[in-house]
Order: C-alpha cells, then sequence, then structure tokens
C-alpha cells in the first residue's frame, strides 16, 4: 500500500494531510516549501503514529496508549505552563487562525532555542516556533496560540495536533518543549519505551518461529 503521496501544490486539497481511510500521508511535492519540507512530513507522521497507536487502537483495545492518557498530561502541562507565564504573556488570545510573533511567549521561545529575532528566523525555525504554539492551541481548543485554522481545532477534545507536534518535537530533541511540556516529553518517552519492548517481543517469536 502507497505510504507517503507527494501531491502537486495546486490539487484540490491544498497542503499537507494524513488520511486514515487509505492510510497515506500527503505532502507538497515541493521540497523547500512549508507544506513539503522534513518537519511537515515529521508532523504529519505523529497524526499517522497518533492514528494508529492511539485513535484506532482506543475504539478496540488499549495496545500502546488511549485518548484520554495524552489528553490528562497535555491538560496538565497547560495548566502548569499558563500558571507560569505573566498574565496576557501568552500571544494574546487568537480564536480565528490569526498569528502573533510579537505575542511574549513567542519571542521567548525564538530567544531561547535560537538566540535571534523573530524576524530574522528561517522556515525551519518558524515550522519549530509554531510547533511550540500550536500545541498550545491544541490544547486549548483555539483560545489561545495560533497555527491551525479554528474549525479544525474547536471540538477536538483529544488533541491530536498536540500529539503531532509533540510527536515532532520529541523526535527532534527540543529543549523548549522539554522544559515546557515536561508531561508530554516523559509520554513521548514512555511510548518509545513501549514500542521497543514491543518489537523485542515480536523479534522473539518470529525468530522462534511463533
Amino acid at each position: 500500500m502507497e505510504f507517503f503521496r507527494l501531491v502537486p501544490n495546486d490539487s484540490v486539497k491544498k497542503g499537507a494531510y494524513f488520511t486514515h481511510e487509505d492510510n497515506t500521508i500527503h505532502l507538497d511535492m515541493r521540497y523547500g516549501t512549508w507544506d513539503g519540507s522534513p518537519l511537515c512530513s515529521m508532523h504529519e507522521f505523529g497524526h499517522w503514529f497518533d492514528w494508529h497507536v492511539r485513535q484506532r487502537n482506543n475504539r478496540k483495545k488499549k495496545l500502546i496508549s488511549s485518548i484520554n492518557e495524552f489528553k490528562e498530561v497535555a491538560d496538565k502541562d497547560w495548566e502548569r505552563l499558563s500558571n507560569s507565564l505573566e498574565q496576557n504573556v501568552l500571544l494574546a488570545r487568537f480564536g480565528h487562525g490569526g498569528r502573533a510573533w510579537s505575542g511574549s511567549y513567542c519571542l521567548k521561545a525564538t530567544r531561547f532555542l535560537f538566540n535571534k529575532d523573530v524576524r530574522e528566523l528561517t522556515m525551519n525555525e518558524q515550522y519549530i516556533i509554531t510547533a511550540l504554539i500550536d500545541i498550545i492551541q491544541s490544547i486549548t481548543q483555539g483560545n489561545y496560540g495560533w497555527g491551525h485554522a479554528i474549525d479544525d481545532i474547536s471540538g477536538d477534545s483529544s488533541c491530536q495536533e498536540a500529539f503531532a507536534e509533540g510527536f515532532l518535537l520529541f523526535a527532534t530533541k527540543n529543549k523548549k518543549f522539554r522544559l515546557d511540556f515536561p508531561n508530554m516529553w516523559e509520554y513521548f518517552k514512555n511510548i518509545k519505551k513501549k514500542l521497543t519492548e514491543h518489537r523485542k517481543i515480536l523479534n522473539q517469536g518470529y525468530y522462534h518461529g511463533n
């Protein structure tokens, strides 16, 4: 079955996305674009991973994780982060897909990770900052942060975008993600451990002819 599907920018449905119906990841075929970058492919693979270890399995039985398990750790991190921030520091409230590169959290994350002004960020660096703020938008269902259209976020109680962005930031060993979202970091660390143990069991069964 086809796994990655590269689509031209002028296709009927633009952008990058994962579809569980045919188990494919769609990317812009132009490598240097936002929707065709390696970081974007990692984000969409996070959605693929989410579907197979959390969303799909939750409908039958818990194999690796559950929807509620991730939501609980995400909420804990948001409570901790929001309580540690000054009044109105969180990029203000953007409920309509607006972006606020001048928001204090954005500025602080940029300085912490890249020691730059936001106007100096490369596209890949912007993607990393956006991933952090997208997590906030997903957890709060659009009350804070930005990254996706509000219609994609509101009503998503399972925090799918936060999961995909967390997957990306954990895989790239992002220091700001580990600092600001420690419970999510440990969640993905435990997922990695479970998958490693699961793979060992499968390999043992394979080699012993089971």
